[in-house]
């Protein structure tokens, strides 16, 4: 998950903050792989950090339940400084 975010957070940075084009590569990275079936949500968004515009790529998975405890959700964050 977090290779594939910062992936696709990449992906955008270098095709001038496109960040549908974000999103679907993040998807095709995570099509492949075992993670794929607790994939929630993909989004990304341009942002300015500090002054420079960035784009930033967001994942929600389930985590496998174990009994009753524990946390049920896993969020991971890719960043990018997007080049102009």
């Amino acid at each position: 998950l977090v290779s594939a975010a910062a992936e696709g957070a990449r992906v955008a940075a270098v095709s001038g903050g496109d960040t549908g084009v974000a999103v679907r590569r993040t998807r095709e990275a995570l099509a492949s792989s075992l993670a794929a079936d607790v994939i929630e949500s993909v989004t990304a968004q341009r942002r300015m950090t500090n002054g420079l515009a960035t784009v930033e790529l967001v994942i929600h998975a389930r985590l496998p339940l174990v009994g009753l405890l524990g946390p049920t959700t896993l969020v991971v964050r890719g960043h990018a400084v997007a080049e102009r």
